[in-house]
């Protein structure tokens, strides 16, 4: 470990190296190490906006131009490794190169800028992790981001070994020092201190280049800074606030998120404003391309489906995102990227077993929107149990750690804030005791709710269905839209009101989803996931139980409980429970059918929700 003389000691003979090349560093300007910071700049005397912090010469950057001696742009370095020039890609080669300077030493012209880069055992991006670090990431997208990369530099190392034997290198030392260690620490310098090429070399496809000094500041959002590049010549760096006398003097790397900034610079920030939710999946390539404008429903913008928005990484934004959200006539789909959401709408579709060329133009229907809104809230749902933090996560022993913890915590508290924006969105549709029975209303129900809706109509009925034990609620819903589907079909006793009850219409709507199906249509082969011999017997003894209600519809029976299993299955979907907290319920959404025009499509499509937020 260096001492603080050391350090020192590295620091002058770094900037009399950058001023006697052409660097600049402002007067009022110090370079600094500390445990905590590593090396950074502090303000000696107020800068004000405008003045240059520093300034690096193109002749002092490094990177795999250097080797190019074909090239004016830069100082030319002579080394072996320009035989590996075509052979491997430019960013590797630009790693070997940092290797090179590194197993140098003091014959490296770059030797007091190498001297003052980190040692391995000071990264702290996920590559440089330990199993048990890496366990804090476990259920985020970076745990799989990291190995993704790791794998891929692992390919990387083994193509520039590869070269190097090629070129003639074995016996070389950079070859001999280049292990998969070393290359991930070259690597690592090159993702964390680089800046882009494009401003300074436009005339080649930009590429990561490292400009001394200037990349020892470290980031903060807050701060204001320029980056002024002058083409060919020099970069330098001009604050645009006001710096007091001795604060830290920052660079600005941008708005990033915390899984960019811990992947490629290894810290994370506290309640990062730019901090969003990745969402992963995909759409058939086939339907997106087959897909016209007017089948995109809700308003969204076509170019986050079919445009140059639509390639992925795709994220969910909670409400007040600095980079706003996305366009969405459904007030609660806003947080969410259109390519997902249309992504949960086709899977609706398929379900409901509606073609997309058959769905008529206008506002989409309810149970569509709903069904659409379910597969949003799962996704969200499984990505807070990924995210779920264990007491022991927050014994953090060191910086890795502890931007791990900030990256999770950051994470799962963003996942929390949509998951309670479409819980309220559910919450406002579900059923309000007092509204029971309200002819027209359209509802969450649960298992309590309908049977209180079978109570108010057909006290008998409730009462004898009640009697009987029924064990999963799914098998309950199946057995209590039996009872509801008996009903709607056996003629109402001549005492009964004319009006049609609200079940009638209950289940006259699903029958525009869900045709029942006459004795001879029946199609034995639709799959289910709850088997029927398990229900055979409890409807059976529904049946005896009800003789009135069913008897009239004997022949029917098993096309009766083959309907209400379907339906179960693709319309029930599970909730929180609203009187138990830390229980769910298994749910349905009931609307009662009108035969009004005007009333959304009246079509097989049943009913939109309109904003989201309305019955």
């Amino acid at each position: 470990m260096t001492s603080d003389r050391g350090r020192e000691s590295q620091i002058a003979e770094l900037l009399s190296w950058f001023t006697e090349n052409g660097g600049l560093l402002n007067d009022s300007v110090r370079i600094l190490h500390d445990e905590e910071r590593g090396f950074h700049a502090r303000a000696l005397k107020r800068l004000d906006p405008k003045d240059v912090v520093a300034e690096c010469p193109l002749s002092l950057a490094l990177s795999h131009l250097n080797l190019d001696h074909t090239q004016a742009s830069v100082p030319h370095f002579n080394s072996p490794l320009q035989k590996c020039l075509g052979m491997i890609p430019n960013d590797v080669l630009s790693y070997l190169l940092l290797i090179e300077q590194l197993v140098l030493e003091d014959a490296s012209p770059w030797r007091h800028y190498i001297a003052c880069l980190p040692d391995q055992d000071e990264l702290t991006t996920p590559l440089w992790f330990t199993r048990e670090e890496r366990r804090l990431l476990e259920g985020t997208d970076l745990l799989h981001d990291t190995q993704k990369l790791e794998a891929q530099l692992l390919d990387e190392w083994k193509v520039a070994r590869n070269a190097m034997d090629k070129a003639g290198m074995r016996d070389s030392e950079i070859y001999q020092e280049c292990d998969f260690k070393t290359f991930l620490w070259a690597f690592t310098m090159i993702s964390s201190r680089s800046f882009p090429s494009r401003h300074l070399i436009p005339d080649r496809p930009s590429f990561p280049i490292l400009f001394p000094v200037i990349d020892i500041l470290n980031h903060s959002p807050e701060t204001g800074v320029e980056w002024d590049f002058t083409t060919g010549q020099s970069f330098s760096l001009k604050v645009l606030y006001p710096t007091t006398p001795g604060s830290e003097v920052y660079n600005n790397y941008g708005p990033k998120q915390n899984q960019e900034f811990l992947l490629e610079y290894g810290f994370a920030i506290p309640n990062n404003p730019v901090e969003q939710i990745l969402m992963r999946g995909t759409i058939d390539p086939q339907v997106l391309e087959d897909l016209r404008e007017e089948q995109i429903h809700f308003e969204m913008d076509v170019s986050y489906i079919k445009g140059p928005q639509s390639r992925p990484p795709h994220y969910i934004r909670t409400t007040g995102h600095p980079f706003g959200r996305y366009a969405n006539s459904i007030p609660c789909f806003r947080g969410f990227p259109p390519y997902h959401v249309l992504a949960n709408y086709l899977i609706a579709l398929r379900a409901r077993g509606i073609a997309l060329d058959d769905v008529p133009p206008g506002p989409t229907t309810g149970r569509l929107v709903l069904a659409t809104l379910l597969g949003l809230y799962r996704a969200v749902q499984v990505k807070c149990s990924q995210l779920a933090t264990r007491s022991s996560d927050q014994q953090l022993g060191n910086a890795k750690q502890s931007h791990a913890y900030i990256y999770r915590t950051g994470q799962a508290a963003l996942c929390h804030a949509i998951r309670k924006e479409l819980e309220a969105v559910l919450d406002s549709l579900r059923v309000a005791v007092p509204e029971v029975g309200t002819l027209g209303q359209a509802a969450i129900f649960t298992i309590p709710d309908a049977l209180d809706a079978l109570k108010a109509e057909f006290p008998l009925y409730y009462d004898q269905f009640t009697k009987g034990k029924h064990n999963s609620e799914e098998e309950t819903w199946v057995l209590l839209l039996g009872a509801f589907a008996a009903i709607s079909l056996t003629p109402q006793p001549s005492h009964q009101p004319r009006e049609p009850t609200l079940i009638h219409r209950y289940m006259q709507d699903l029958y525009t989803f869900y045709p029942l199906p006459l004795p001879e249509t029946t199609d034995s082969s639709h799959s289910t996931s709850t088997p029927l011999s398990s229900l055979t017997g409890l409807f059976t003894s529904l049946t005896h139980s009800l003789p009135t209600l069913f008897e009239p519809l004997t022949g029917m029976h098993d096309q009766i409980l083959t309907w209400a299993t379907n339906v179960v299955d693709c319309e029930s979907f599970v909730l929180p429970d609203a009187q138990e907290p830390g229980k769910t319920r298994v749910c349905m959404y009931l609307r009662a059918w009108k035969a009004s025009s005007t009333d959304e499509d009246g079509d097989k499509n049943g009913t939109r929700t309109g904003t989201g937020n309305e019955r």
